[in-house]
């Protein structure tokens, strides 16, 4: 019997190419259905795995890093003249913001897809088991990554509340768009980490450009470290680099036609026609169109970013950066000037930093942590003149490892987490003069999603 799967008109306009052939207009105009006899062998299950990751994909080509950027403390202003970044940076996004709207509408459309792949494995036929066993997880991961991500933007962080009773998002487990209410960030992170560990248990170690057991191991060592649970947290970030993974140079993590040695999760930019002037599948568009060369639309403080880096020949600046000139006008993110790039998700560099903060944290493996900040800093000195001590203490470490995570990854969205990670760890941290925990800091849901009886918004402004 065909199953039926609708998905909601909104949807229509993200369904990519890639299989718009297992799909149909539904007899009225409410949705679109799962095309008859669309999934009968593994290679159709395939394609639409495959769709996962390209909508997976066009929300972490800057989007959500960009919104997590605008909310944090980075960003010295936005072009006045985008209201939409202009409401979002000062905390004032509401439910018909088209970036949050949309990052929203894509993190759900992977999820819908990726259940829609659970729920139809008995409509293919000639399947083996390890074949089943890895698409699960590889759909598990996908929707793993896509709730934890909506649920940081859309919720009070992790250990808001003791019992993590507040308000996250709405959960989905089956391919429906049925209107829900919310659930607990408890129950939201139960469900984030319930998948992950099957995904680390069931994913091959190698799979051509997609997720791994080694990309599980290092999105359980960034949650787990947001959680505060630094005992797993570094455990995984352990796991999570004894695969075939070894730190880069500065600008490796963004090469153009390689994947980084660095790279344990990322997007590919496939290159589509070399030449002089080659033309790209790009994965990184809202990086470049966000951040890079001339673009107005976020601009950098000079004097306060520069002043965060260690002394003035750290090669990053210049690098990573460019201060503002008369050409330029405002500061730039120098790493994104570029057509095109690969995009390193999860990093050795950052499993580097999480192994250190949380060593630290655990007052244990001190010279291990010592080690991998200093690498970093060697890397980005050339030398030893700024590593630290042999000797340096847990709470050097902790500051060290934190300064080099705001500078390796400027405008990749991680600052953020790092700000209400430490706030529930109970420091006084404020977020450009406001509370990191204000109403502002969570954006609001889309208008669409109201129209569950008592369905509770996030409050509105109190930022300022």
């Amino acid at each position: 019997m065909k199953k039926i799967l609708y998905i909601s008109l909104f949807s229509i306009a993200a369904l990519g190419s890639g299989c718009d052939d297992l799909l149909e207009f539904g007899p009225t105009d409410d949705g679109v259905v799962l095309a008859e006899n669309a999934l009968e062998t593994p290679e159709d299950l395939q394609r639409l795995l495959n769709s996962c990751y390209d909508v997976f994909a066009n929300t972490y080509d800057g989007d959500v890093q960009f919104i997590n950027e605008l909310l944090g403390d980075n960003l010295n202003g936005v072009n006045p003249n985008n209201l939409t970044l202009t409401d979002i940076y000062n905390r004032e996004a509401g439910d018909f913001n088209g970036l949050t709207n949309g990052v929203y509408n894509d993190f759900y459309y992977s999820i819908f897809r990726s259940n829609a792949i659970l729920e139809n494995f008995d409509l293919v036929s000639g399947l083996s088991d390890a074949e089943r066993l890895r698409m699960e997880a590889e759909a598990k991961f996908i929707r793993a990554v896509s709730h934890w991500e909506l649920v940081k933007l859309y919720g009070q962080p992790f250990g808001y509340t003791s019992d993590n009773s507040h308000l996250g998002v709405i959960l989905r487990t089956e391919p429906s768009q049925e209107s829900r209410s919310r659930s607990t960030v408890e129950e939201v992170y139960n469900l984030v980490l319930e998948d992950l560990l099957f995904a680390e248990q069931y994913l091959p170690a190698s799979n051509d450009v997609y997720a791994t057991s080694y990309a599980a191991n290092s999105y359980l060592a960034k949650i787990y470290f947001l959680m505060g649970n630094y005992q797993a947290a570094a455990a995984e970030a352990s796991l999570a680099m004894s695969g075939p993974f070894q730190l880069d140079t500065l600008l490796g993590r963004y090469d153009q036609f390689a994947i980084s040695d660095e790279t344990i999760f990322g997007f590919v930019s496939k290159v589509l026609e070399a030449g002089p002037n080659p033309v790209a599948d790009n994965r990184v568009g809202a990086f470049i169109s966000a951040y890079s060369g001339n673009t107005p639309n976020a601009a950098f403080d000079g004097a306060a970013f520069n002043s965060m880096f260690i002394g003035s020949s750290d090669l990053r600046v210049g690098t990573y950066y460019t201060a503002p000139t008369e050409v330029l006008g405002n500061a730039k993110v120098a790493k994104f000037n570029a057509q095109f790039f690969n995009h390193a998700v999860t990093s050795v560099t950052e499993m580097m930093l999480i192994m250190a903060e949380s060593n630290a944290e655990l007052g244990s493996g001190l010279d291990q942590s010592i080690d991998y900040i200093n690498a970093i800093r060697e890397r980005a000195f050339e030398n030893s003149a700024f590593n630290l001590d042999d000797n340096a203490s847990a709470a050097a470490i902790i500051a060290a490892s934190r300064l080099e995570r705001r500078i390796e990854f400027v405008g990749e969205g991680k600052r953020l987490d790092d700000l209400k990670r430490q706030g529930v760890k109970g420091e006084n941290i404020l977020v450009r003069g406001a509370p990191w925990d204000c109403n502002g800091m969570v954006v609001q849901f889309p208008l669409g999603e109201n129209v569950v009886p008592n369905f509770q918004d996030n409050p509105v402004g109190g930022c300022n």
